[in-house]
């Protein structure tokens, strides 16, 4: 009875065990977003939000400020060591980002 109490309690912790890391990979792979910033764009600055033209609404967490004046410059949106990072057309550094919308 010992025995079979332990297969099953093993057998459960290994199915709990595979659901833990399926679900880390559907969360690891989110795809990289590319769209256009249709708000005023005026540079980067930490705590400017970015509307894109997909709807979604970035803002920037990274203290680093670029002053640029573009009208819609394509942006992407990737993973980078756990954080989310946006890098602007005719910008050479790409900054952390989270999504509000």
């Amino acid at each position: 009875m010992k025995l079979a109490r332990r297969t099953i309690l093993i057998a459960i912790a290994g199915i709990i065990f595979l659901g833990i890391i399926a679900q880390a990979t559907i969360v690891s792979a989110q795809p990289t977003v590319e769209s256009v910033i249709v708000s005023k764009f005026t540079g980067l600055k930490k705590g400017n939000a970015y509307t894109l033209q997909n709807g979604q609404i970035w803002k920037q967490t990274e203290m680093w400020t670029q002053p640029a004046m573009y009208i819609r410059p394509k942006v992407t949106i990737h993973k980078e060591g756990g954080a989310s990072k946006m890098k602007v057309e005719n910008i050479d550094r790409s900054v952390a980002v989270e999504r509000v919308k």
